[in-house]
């Protein structure tokens, strides 16, 4: 019977070996999940094997199941708790769990027994920095270099735990010896250079952000050397590193505002407020910088190699003025009418086009700047070396990405009412793709949904920026007039007002637009407010919890709405007319579009202005929260016959 058993027992071990063998081979093939399969038939046949487990682990590391590969390492541990190296990854797997302490005493019971491993040292020192213990993790960094004195990436770490021990003298020292080590990795220079600022070795922080760019340009080294220039006050060479920054990456919104405060110093002042308001460069200026001719540019009426397809003619709205008890309207409010000019749709053949927040830039295919199709700093992207196509599509494809087209006031009237000018002609199925800013938001997905635009038609901007096609089509583009003309009103009411579903939603007579989610231009006495409006009936809306056809709905069957300035007056478009609009505008930053929006689907119009409840932000950049005298509103409630 022994003689049986021994001769099971030796069946199973070379069967055993067999799948270890098997194993093995399916890591090299790449094939990780087989491998855990031959690994498990194994333990069944010989469960006292340590390394089974220990390869059993690193498989399930490699495969990112960690919580599986700590038990694994354990059950090592635990046949054969002097096999060294499933303590150093049991370690490893710990620290990817960020499950420091535990992570510090695998790497210590490793150290027990293999004193000379630079990596185990080097996993306490991460330990160590993560739980603050600084001294502690400098002193096992320094261990590590004493094994790895030609590695490049514990010196980085070295300088990170001296800077925070407030010794950037010995940080420099330890960056600048993985420089020595590896001078190709620019992120490494930009550790160097933040270190030399923070002792104000300005000098030294450029040379080091200009050696990061040597290796690998990126928009925010030039805009670090911008702001040390401006430090110096060098204005005219911050200018420079400032602009090509913006050519990297046009919707770098921070440099508009440095750029802003050289134009201020320069006394440029409407400049200064095209870029700090408008987020936008003047045109002459990366004319200059980037020594671009008038050839570089043209527009719908000298491109020869474009097609207009004629949709709306010329039209025009007289204009009521705005209602209001106290204050000065800017020049805007003075309008006494609009023209809305003729629209179409261009057909460009072999054409390029780049998106992002702040910019879209139409070319053709002499890589020409089409400005009248172009929106923000789309100059800066005219021979840019950066520009990288990502995207050969080929095919029929409508561009509508347009600067601000993440906003729900411009998604609206600046994306979506100009497919109201593409389906005039086109039909869905004859276009191959849909270019817009971003489909991820609630109510972007809801819109293009609403127009049947199938998923697998739309490319997002902000993945795709830089786009080539066979055949772009582009409707036109108001930017330089109102927004929101009567078509484009029209189109977004019967998109959204004319649905089947029933939403099981009550009107709402009086409604107060909240701003109480956003970050900025808040009211900061809205519970005031608020307190104030529901003795009148008013009731609350946060319009941005809401579906768009739900938001559509309560404002088609309002009759009055109080708000102030934002995103959320969009939604005026589908009001009925009659409808009374109560704005809250600021004294130092006043729009008019909700003015002009409500004179086009027949709104009655009043706005109130409020003081400024903040300083510490730009008055001119309307971000500035806003507090409501309440006697005022109450005064403009009695003209409006509301109360």
């Amino acid at each position: 019977m022994t003689h049986f058993n021994d001769n099971n027992t030796k069946n199973n071990s070379q069967i055993a070996e067999s799948h270890l063998i098997s194993a093995n081979q399916c890591l090299e093939d790449g094939n990780p999940e087989l491998a855990l399969f031959f690994y498990n038939q194994a333990i069944e046949l010989n469960p006292d094997n340590d390394q089974i487990y220990y390869k059993l682990g690193q498989t399930l590391m490699q495969l990112e199941r960690y919580e599986d590969a700590i038990n694994a390492y354990s059950k090592s541990i635990q046949i054969n708790p002097d096999f060294p190296w499933s303590y150093n990854s049991l370690g490893e797997v710990l620290i990817k769990l960020e499950r420091w302490e535990e992570a510090i005493a695998a790497y210590t019971q490793f150290i027990k027994f293999n004193n000379n491993f630079c990596w185990a040292y080097f996993g306490l020192g991460e330990s160590f920095f993560k739980l603050n213990q600084i001294e502690k993790s400098i002193n096992y960094y320094e261990k590590a270099i004493k094994f790895e004195p030609t590695n490049c990436w514990i010196y980085i770490k070295l300088g990170d735990a001296l800077l925070k021990l407030d010794q950037p003298e010995n940080a420099i020292k330890s960056y600048s010896q993985a420089i020595q080590l590896n001078p190709n990795i620019d992120w490494f220079y930009e550790k160097l250079a933040e270190t030399f600022l923070s002792k104000n070795q300005l000098d030294n922080a450029i040379q080091a952000y200009q050696n990061a760019i040597t290796i690998n340009p990126q928009s925010w080294h030039y805009i670090e050397i911008g702001k040390i220039l401006i430090q110096q006050e060098l204005w005219d060479l911050a200018l420079d590193y400032l602009i090509k920054g913006l050519q990297i990456q046009p919707d770098y919104h921070e440099a508009y505002d440095y750029i802003s405060t050289i134009f201020k110093q320069k006394n440029q002042l409407l400049d200064a407020i095209l870029c700090e308001v408008h987020h936008q460069l003047p045109i002459r200026l990366i004319q200059k910088i980037f020594n671009l001719s008038d050839d570089h540019f043209i527009t719908t009426h000298t491109e020869k190699n474009l097609t207009k397809i004629p949709v709306y003619p010329l039209s025009n709205i007289e204009l009521t003025p705005p209602k209001f008890i106290e204050g000065s309207l800017n020049p805007h409010f003075q309008l006494t009418s609009i023209n809305f000019p003729e629209t179409f749709v261009y057909s460009i053949p072999q054409g390029k086009v780049w998106a992002d927040t702040l910019t879209s830039a139409v070319l053709n295919s002499e890589n020409q700047l089409i400005t009248d199709l172009s929106t923000g700093s789309a100059a800066l992207l005219v021979n840019s070396p950066h520009l990288i196509v990502t995207q050969n599509i080929g095919k029929i494809v409508a561009f509508l990405s347009v600067k601000w087209g993440e906003n729900y006031y411009h998604w609206m009237f600046d994306i979506i009412a100009r497919f109201g000018l593409l389906l005039q002609h086109f039909l869905i199925e004859e276009i191959d793709y849909f270019v817009v800013n971003r489909c991820q938001l609630n109510y972007e997905q809801e819109t293009l949904k609403l127009l049947n635009i199938p998923a697998e038609k739309i490319i997002e901007s902000c993945k795709n920026p830089f786009l080539k096609a066979d055949k772009l089509l582009i409707p036109s583009y108001s930017h330089a007039t109102s927004r929101t003309p009567k078509w484009a009103c029209n189109f977004l009411k019967n998109l959204c007002l004319n649905y089947p579903e029933n939403l099981e939603l009550l009107p709402l007579e009086r409604v107060y637009l909240s701003r109480s989610s956003a970050s900025y231009r808040q009211v900061s006495n809205e519970a005031e407010v608020i307190l104030f409006l529901q003795q009148f009936g008013f009731t609350v809306l946060s319009l941005e919890t809401l579906s768009v056809r739900q938001q559509a709905y309560y404002m088609a069957n309002t009759k009055v709405i109080i708000s102030p300035h934002g995103a959320a007056l969009t939604n005026l478009v589908f009001c009925s007319p009659g409808t009374q609009v109560i704005e809250f505008l600021m004294p130092n930053w006043t729009l008019s579009c909700y003015w002009e929006l409500s004179n086009i689907v027949g709104c009655d119009y009043y706005c109130l202005f409020c003081e400024p409840a903040d300083f510490g932000r730009s008055p001119t950049d309307g971000s500035q929260n806003i507090k409501v005298n309440l006697d005022s509103l109450l005064k403009l409630m009695q003209w409006a016959g509301v109360v």
